[in-house]
């Protein structure tokens, strides 16, 4: 007992110490793990002032191209109003060309006289004069309108393209905001995550080192305690030499009882014979199967003292409840797979050959099975009988 005593102090002793030192590396752990996240929280932290000053950077830039594509858009616009209203007044030349000429075709050719031209002459040539000036200034306007209209043409065309180059621009410029913003909102998920794992790891912290206290105040209390099974080992001691005097005693009271009961037990498995014997012969098995002898009670006097054993013989008795729980709604039963138990099979509960319950099969073991309780007619208790239906 002493050597008992010793070997519970050292490993008290040694759990203590292994607990500091459990302590001890976990402290450092966690620091260590505290100071990787912080800087990595500050790396993160720079990277996303990083991203937000390009976010804004691209931001402003794309906000510069929607006013200049604005701004095209409006110059596209005014060149395409000059544009229709140079091909309107290149439409109206060149149609009052087409009259002119048509016009100078339709007007009669005069030949000119050997005789001096009179007054009505020179008023001819000089509306001929007129209407061929008049032609010669519409075609140079002509001209001129169809310069125009060109220049425009080009201009119209080099908007368009820079348009088009503002646009795909613009698109690049959406793309890299779009992917600045996820590549942001992951680096705040990130900062996130870490701020979480710092609050748990100090948590953690906190845990532990009420943990060693605990450890401390429980390493004192066993120290005590041991103190304490020390004063009660003695004691133990002397009532086990008392014990083992009893034990003796009774071990003779026992056996000379068994010996009894084993005799009473040989005669009552004859006297059951006998009966089942008579009664099978008026009885049919159906009408065996489903009833019960009771035998009368048995009194042994053994060692001054009275032994009292009741048996019944129950019809189909299989085995006994062995525990009960009520939370789950099942029962133990002390049969199994080596009696031909199989999931599913129905069992009834008997006590004082009533019926108290049914009962199905959910598991089985080589000895022993679970059961759910299907019906209760009364309250199951350990021991009750268990019978095939």
């Amino acid at each position: 007992m002493e050597k008992g005593s010793k070997l519970i102090v050292i490993a008290l002793a040694l759990l203590f110490l292994l607990s500091l030192v459990f302590a001890y590396n976990s402290n450092s752990g966690k620091q260590q793990i505290l100071n990787r996240s912080k800087e990595m929280e500050r790396v993160l932290t720079e990277k996303n002032s990083g991203l937000q000053s390009q976010l804004a950077q691209i931001d402003q830039d794309r906000r510069l191209l929607q006013d200049k594509l604005g701004s095209i858009q409006s110059e596209i616009g005014k060149i395409a109003s000059e544009r229709d209203d140079w091909k309107k007044k290149y439409e109206l030349a060149k149609k009052e060309k087409e009259e002119l000429i048509e016009q100078i075709k339709t007007k009669p050719v005069v030949l000119e006289q050997p005789f001096a031209p009179t007054g009505k002459t020179g008023i001819k040539d000089e509306y001929w004069a007129g209407v061929l000036e008049e032609k010669t200034a519409l075609e140079i306007r002509l001209q001129e309108l169809d310069k125009v209209l060109k220049d425009n043409l080009i201009k119209l065309k080099e908007a368009k393209k820079e348009k088009s180059d503002t646009e795909l621009e613009l698109g690049s410029l959406k793309q890299s905001k779009e992917e600045l913003d996820r590549q942001l909102d992951y680096n705040q998920q990130m900062v996130s995550s870490l701020s979480r794992e710092l609050v748990r790891e100090k948590s953690d912290k906190a845990s532990i080192i009420e943990q060693i206290d605990k450890i401390r105040k429980e390493n004192i209390s066993l120290r005590k305690q041991v103190k304490e099974l020390s004063s009660a080992k003695l004691s133990l001691e002397k009532g086990l030499k008392n014990l083992e005097n009893e034990k003796d005693n009774l071990a003779e009271r026992i056996s000379t009882t068994e010996d009894i009961l084993s005799t009473r037990m040989r005669e009552l498995l004859e006297i059951k014979k006998d009966l089942e014997s008579s009664l099978g012969a008026g009885l049919s098995g159906e009408a065996r199967q489903s009833e019960s002898v009771e035998l009368p009670t048995i009194v042994v006097k053994a060692g001054g003292q009275q032994a009292t054993q009741s048996i019944q013989t129950k019809a189909k008795e299989m085995g006994k409840i062995l525990s009960i729980n009520e939370n789950q709604n099942f029962v133990i039963i002390d049969i199994g797979e080596n009696q031909n138990v199989k999931i599913g099979d129905i069992f009834r509960i008997f006590r004082n050959n009533q019926h108290v319950a049914t009962v199905e099969v959910i598991q089985t073991r080589k000895d022993i099975s679970a059961a759910d309780i299907k019906y209760s007619k009364d309250k199951i208790a350990t021991g009750d009988s268990v019978t095939s239906p």
